[in-house]
C-alpha cells in the first residue's frame, strides 16, 4: 500500500512539474501576463497514525464483548493449526448507533489483542453461531461468536474492530477477566 501511495505521489508531482515547465516555456504566456497556475491538486499525505488520531466520532459505532470462552467449545469443523495453542472465542455485538453511513460487519476486521499488544486473526468456522457478515444501518446491531487460535500462554486483554478498509476508525472493548 505504501508503494502504491508513493507511486501516486511521485506521478502527481511529476505531472505538476511538467505542467509548470510547459507553462514557463510558453512565449505567448510571458507576454500576456503571469503564467497560468496548474489546476492539478497536490497530493496530501496523511499517515495511518494521523487518521486514527482525527476526531471521527467513534461513538457512531460500538463494539462490546458479550461473552468470552477460554477454552472455547470448537465447531465440528475445527482443526488445530498451531502446536501449543488453545482455541478461544468471543461473542461480540457490533452496533451502528448513530451513523447514517452503513457499518460493514466482517469477522476479518475483529482482532484479538494480548497484554503484549500482539494481534491475533480470527479462525474461520472455529465456533458455532459465528458473527454473520453483513451491513448495519443506523440503529441496527449484530451479535455472534468469533474464534481465535492463540498460544497457550497468551493473556488476552481486548478485541479491536476496524471500521472500513483503510483503518480510519478502530473500536476496542476489554475482555472480561475470569
Amino acid at each position: 500500500m505504501k508503494k502504491v501511495r508513493a507511486i501516486l505521489v511521485y506521478a502527481s508531482a511529476t505531472f505538476v512539474l511538467i505542467a509548470n515547465m510547459v507553462a514557463c516555456t510558453n512565449d505567448a504566456a510571458d507576454t500576456a501576463g503571469p503564467a497560468p497556475t496548474s489546476k492539478v491538486p497536490t497530493a496530501t499525505i496523511v499517515s495511518p497514525e494521523d487518521k486514527n488520531n482525527q476526531q471521527i466520532g467513534t461513538a457512531d459505532y460500538v463494539v462490546s464483548v458479550v461473552a468470552f470462552e477460554d477454552p472455547a467449545k470448537p465447531s465440528a469443523t475445527y482443526k488445530q493449526k498451531m502446536a501449543d495453542s488453545r482455541l478461544v472465542a468471543v461473542q461480540v455485538t457490533l452496533e451502528n448507533a448513530k451513523s447514517a453511513d452503513v457499518l460493514d460487519v466482517t469477522r476479518d476486521n475483529l482482532k484479538l489483542v494480548n497484554d503484549k499488544n500482539q494481534v491475533f486473526e480470527p479462525y474461520a468456522s472455529g465456533h458455532d453461531d459465528e458473527l454473520k457478515v453483513g451491513k448495519l444501518n443506523k440503529g441496527e446491531k449484530a451479535t455472534g461468536w468469533v474464534a481465535y487460535e492463540v498460544p497457550k500462554d497468551a493473556k488476552l486483554t481486548k478485541v479491536r474492530y476496524t471500521v472500513g478498509l483503510l483503518a480510519t476508525v478502530q473500536l476496542e472493548a476489554p475482555i472480561p477477566s475470569k
